[in-house]
C-alpha cells in the first residue's frame, strides 16, 4: 500500500481513538506513513499527527533539508546538538496542536527516558491509546505494488542464497562468503542489505545472532546410528519363530558373477522406524512420509549416568529444562533422542532385556508427561532411543501396555528404536537422516540412520 493511502487509513483510525495527537518515534513507522526514511540513531526523532492538523516532523538539524524534501507540506522542526530537544519539541507540539493533553503512542517502542522528558516539559500529558496494534494492522495491508515488491524481494533473497551456496568451498571463511554475496548483489543493483549478511559455519551455524568471522568451511563428520544386522541379531521377544532369514541366495550364476538374495525380517528389527500406523488404525504409514520428514535437526539428551545408577530411569521434564539451560530451547521440528548408552549392550539380548532373578526386565524409557512436553511445548518431530521399546520396562509391566509408544504414534509422530553411537554426537548442531525402503504400506522398517555433524576447528 502506498504511503499516502497508509497515512489516510491511519487518520481514519485516529479519529476513532480517545486522543488529541499520535506521537510516533519508530523510524520504520515514520517511513510507513511518509516519504521520509532515516536510519535509527541516538538523536531525537518524532512524528506528531492529529486528525485535525497537518503533521509535524521533528528531526536533527542535519536531516531537516532531507525531511522537507521528502514531505514539503509537513511542518518540519529541527534542533542543534547543543540545544534542549525536549523543550523545542514540546513547545512546537503545544503551539502546532493547540495544547494537546491526550497522547497515543507506540507502547512497544516509547522508552521511559522519553516519557520522563516529555512529562517534565508538559506535566499534563495523559497516555491514552496504544498505537502498536493500529500500526501492525496497517503493515498487514498490501496493495498490488507492495505485493510485487515482496515477490521481488523474495527473488533477490533467493539469488543471494544461491550466490552464497555457489561460493562455498572447503577452506573459505564466513567473511569471504559474506563479501561475495554483497558484491554480487550490488552488481545486480541492490544498494544495501536489509540486515547484516550472516554466514555461519560448523557449530557456529545454529547461532541466530552470530557474527561472521574467520571460521573456515570444513568437511562434516558422519556418524552411523545403526546397528549391524545378521541372522543372530536380537529382536523383540514377542515375535514368532521363523520371522528372520537374511541373505538367502535364490539365484546364483557364478559364471556371470551374479548372486541375488532375499531377506526376511520383521518391520521392527534392529535400528528401525515406527510409523503411526504401527499402533494406530488408519494412521500414516511409510507412504505418508516425505523424504524431508526424516531429515531433521538432532538433539541428544545425555542421561547415561543416571541410567547407569538406575536402569529403570525415565527421562523427565526437568531433564529437558536442565538441558535447555545449557544448550538453549529445543528448536521446533527437531528429532530428540534419549542417550542412555544402552546400545553398548548390543547384540546381547540378555543384557538388552536386563531381567532380574524373577524375570522382570529393567530398561530405561520415555514417560508420557515428558513426551507431552516435547510434542506440545516444543513441537518435536519425533523421538529416538537405544532400547528396544519406548516405555521403561517396569512401567510397561505396570500398565500392561506400551502406553508411551502408543502415545507417540497417536500424535502422528514417529520414533526410531535401537539406535547406536549416540555417545559420538554433540548435544545440538547435528542433522539426522533416517532412510528406509519405500514400502508404501509398511508400519515399521529397519533403517539406515546417520548423523552429519559440523567438524570443529
Amino acid at each position: 500500500m502506498s504511503n499516502k493511502q497508509t497515512y489516510s487509513n491511519f487518520i481514519s483510525t485516529l479519529k476513532t481513538l480517545n486522543c488529541d495527537i499520535a506521537f510516533i518515534q519508530d523510524p520504520t513507522t515514520i517511513s510507513l506513513l511518509t516519504h521520509y526514511t532515516t536510519d535509527p540513531h541516538e538523536r531525537i526523532l518524532a512524528m506528531v499527527i492529529s486528525a485535525n492538523h497537518s503533521p509535524l516532523l521533528f528531526v536533527p538539524a542535519l536531516e531537516k533539508n532531507m525531511a522537507q524534501a521528502a514531505e514539503p507540506t509537513y511542518t518540519v522542526i529541527s534542533y542543534q546538538d547543543h540545544e534542549n530537544p525536549w523543550a523545542i519539541l514540546t513547545s512546537a507540539i503545544q503551539e502546532h496542536f493547540e495544547f494537546p493533553t491526550k497522547w497515543a503512542v507506540e507502547k512497544n517502542f516509547i522508552t521511559l527516558h522519553t516519557v520522563e522528558n516529555l512529562k517534565k516539559e508538559i506535566p499534563t500529558i495523559q497516555w491514552t491509546d496504544n498505537l502498536t496494534p493500529v500500526i501492525n494492522d496497517l503493515r498487514l495491508r498490501k496493495d498490488t505494488d507492495a505485493i510485487q515488491k515482496l515477490k521481488d524481494s523474495g527473488t533477490y533473497a533467493d539469488k543471494a542464497v544461491k550466490i552464497g551456496i555457489q561460493s562455498l568451498r572447503e577452506g573459505i571463511t564466513e567473511l569471504e562468503v559474506v563479501a561475495t554475496i554483497e558484491y554480487e548483489m550490488k552488481k545486480l543493483g541492490i544498494t544495501s542489505m536489509s540486515f547484516d549478511t550472516m554466514v555461519l559455519f560448523g557449530d557456529h551455524a545454529a547461532d541466530p545472532h552470530g557474527e561472521p568471522g574467520d571460521r573456515t568451511l570444513k568437511e562434516n563428520e558422519w556418524v552411523d546410528l545403526t546397528h549391524k544386522l545378521t541372522n543372530n541379531s536380537p529382536y523383540w521377544g514377542g515375535m514368532p519363530d521363523g520371522v528372520l532369514e537374511l541373505n538367502k541366495t535364490i539365484i546364483d550364476f557364478p559364471e556371470m558373477n551374479l548372486n541375488i538374495q532375499t531377506h526376511k525380517f520383521p518391520g521392527q528389527f534392529g535400528t528401525h522406524i515406527d510409523y503411526p500406523g504401527h499402533f494406530v488404525q488408519n494412521a500414516r504409514l511409510a507412504g505418508g512420509f516425505k523424504v524431508e520428514d526424516t531429515v531433521l535437526p538432532l538433539v541428544v539428551i545425555d542421561l547415561s549416568k543416571k541410567v547407569q545408577e538406575n536402569n529403570d530411569y525415565e527421562i523427565t521434564i526437568d531433564d529437558i529444562l536442565e538441558f535447555e539451560k545449557e544448550h538453549g530451547t529445543i528448536p521446533e521440528n527437531s528429532f530428540v533422542v534419549f542417550r542412555s548408552d544402552w546400545s553398548k549392550r548390543w547384540p546381547d539380548m540378555k543384557a538388552l532385556t536386563n531381567a532380574d532373578s524373577e524375570g522382570n526386565a529393567h530398561t530405561p524409557g520415555w514417560p508420557i508427561p515428558t513426551l507431552e512436553f516435547l510434542f506440545d511445548k516444543r513441537n518435536a518431530a519425533g523421538v529416538g532411543h537405544e532400547t528396544l521399546d519406548t516405555d521403561a520396562a517396569v512401567t510397561c509391566a505396570k500398565n500392561g501396555d506400551l502406553v508411551s509408544e502408543r502415545y507417540i504414534l497417536q500424535k502422528d509422530k514417529f520414533q526410531v528404536e535401537a539406535m547406536a553411537n549416540l555417545d559420538k554426537l554433540p548435544p545440538v548442531g547435528a542433522v539426522i537422516f533416517v532412510a528406509a525402503p519405500r514400502i508404501i504400506s509398511a508400519n515399521g522398517l529397519p533403517v539406515r540412520a546417520w548423523a552429519v555433524i559440523p567438524e570443529k576447528k
